[in-house]
């Protein structure tokens, strides 16, 4: 429902899709959100199965993902994010908060979040930064 949207609706499927652009291609998914400044790269997408896409760019990959704010992208089956921007490619991992990620000693470097089984709560987090600690 809503300009250029596409659920996949077989039978089996029975997605949802809700706003501008929003995709849910994955077997009983749902994407509710609108595109970012870039429709082509930033459409809100549930593909994975028991995806749940919800915010402006926000993006569930995996089966049974949870990607719930502006520009998050969770690739990792089981995982989910929640605030913006982050990326999940690790299993089995969640997010909560906003600029999680990898960062070098002065300056923001990368989104991605790729650990497995683990979490990342609060504000501009790193797992370097979480490695240097443990290392320490």
């Amino acid at each position: 429902m809503g300009q250029g949207t596409k659920a996949n609706n077989d039978e089996e499927f029975v997605s949802a899709a809700i706003g501008q652009n929003a995709v849910a291609s994955g077997k009983k998914s749902l994407a509710l959100g609108f595109a970012g400044e870039n429709a082509e790269t930033s459409s809100t997408v549930a593909s994975g199965e028991n995806a749940l896409a919800l915010g402006t760019g926000a993006q569930a990959l995996a089966k049974n993902s949870i990607s719930i704010g502006a520009g998050n992208k969770v690739l990792g089956e089981g995982s989910g994010a929640i605030g913006d921007p982050t990326d999940i490619t690790g299993t089995g991992s969640y997010e909560l908060g906003n600029d999680n990620g990898t960062y070098t000693e002065n300056a923001y470097t990368d989104t991605s979040f790729n650990a497995k089984d683990s979490g990342i709560f609060g504000n501009k987090n790193s797992t370097l930064q979480l490695l240097r600690h443990l290392g320490s």
